[in-house]
């Protein structure tokens, strides 16, 4: 399979995941009530009944994982954009990255517009600017604009090898998508109807597991892990014969306040579907400049 037309598609398994939110319950809720209208959907004070939460932490304990998740959630929910030196390696696993040569290596430089926070999954969260050039004070060789919720895709500029720009772009932003699609309601919903199993590796590595209970939709919940107190790991949700990603998140390096993962590793697993083809994609940062709102 030509290589190009697989990341296209893996890019449409990014868009159909978190487009379709990761975190939808709907007829497992045990009749909890929706959030009221004077209820922020990403309110920092949330709490769940221990006694609901498949989990062998203390009560004070999951509340303490609670809140990592929360702060680590308020963080990205202030993100609007990222710069530095970037290299993509491609077809590569994680533990082949090191040795491997870069597909592309030069600049880029990230913003989000449009930026849409309120909970409400009918709309996209954010529409994306993205530059590719040589080194910093190069003139653009690229330039990208992805916004999902009026139907822009346009590049111009040359072809750069090894380089999709809109690929790219999707993978910088994927961990505010994430947070986007987990408002205050949805991490009840997951936590109180046994979707998720909480637990902690080690004093600084913590795991939310899905459980064998499926989603309204037949789906496990998707995997979420944090590790020193930061976005690590996610898988998608999975059905028997359906393609699911795993996104790794590392190295992460502080700018403005904001930890941004310098290693980013991407994966798109067949699952046993003999029309999709494997895929890794891995991106490189140094010299990491963060915007926050």
């Amino acid at each position: 399979m030509d290589a190009k037309v697989s990341r296209r598609a893996a890019l449409g398994v990014i868009i159909a995941a978190l487009a379709a939110g990761p975190f939808v319950i709907r007829s497992l809720r045990k009749k909890k009530p929706n959030l009221s209208p004077d209820e922020a959907p990403y309110d920092n004070t949330i709490s769940v009944n221990p006694d609901l939460v498949q989990t062998e932490l203390s009560p004070e304990e999951l509340q303490d994982a609670l809140n990592m998740v929360l702060a680590e959630r308020e963080m990205w929910l202030r993100f609007r954009g990222v710069s530095g030196t970037i290299q993509v390696i491609s077809g590569k696993t994680e533990a082949d990255v090191d040795a491997a040569e870069p597909a592309c290596e030069g600049f880029a430089r990230l913003t989000l517009d449009n930026v849409h926070l309120d909970g409400d999954l009918k709309v996209y969260p954010f529409a994306i600017k993205f530059t590719f050039s040589e080194s910093k004070d190069g003139e653009p060789l690229i330039e990208s604009t992805l916004d999902r919720n009026n139907n822009i895709r346009q590049t111009k500029g040359e072809n750069v090898e090894g380089l999709e720009p809109d690929f790219v772009a999707q993978l910088l932003t994927t961990p505010l998508e994430i947070f986007a699609a987990i408002p205050n309601q949805a991490i009840r919903d997951v936590l109180s109807c046994s979707l998720w199993n909480v637990k902690k590796d080690s004093p600084d590595h913590l795991v939310f597991e899905p459980t064998n209970e499926l989603n309204a939709d037949g789906f496990f919940a998707p995997e979420m892990e944090f590790d020193q107190g930061h976005f690590a790991k996610f898988v998608s949700k999975r059905m028997e014969g359906q393609p699911f990603t795993v996104f790794t998140f590392g190295s992460h390096v502080e700018s403005n306040g904001f930890y941004y993962p310098s290693r980013i590793h991407f994966t798109l697993d067949p699952n046993g579907n003999d029309s999709v083809e494997q895929t890794h994609l891995t991106i490189l940062l140094s010299d990491i400049e963060v915007i926050v709102e």
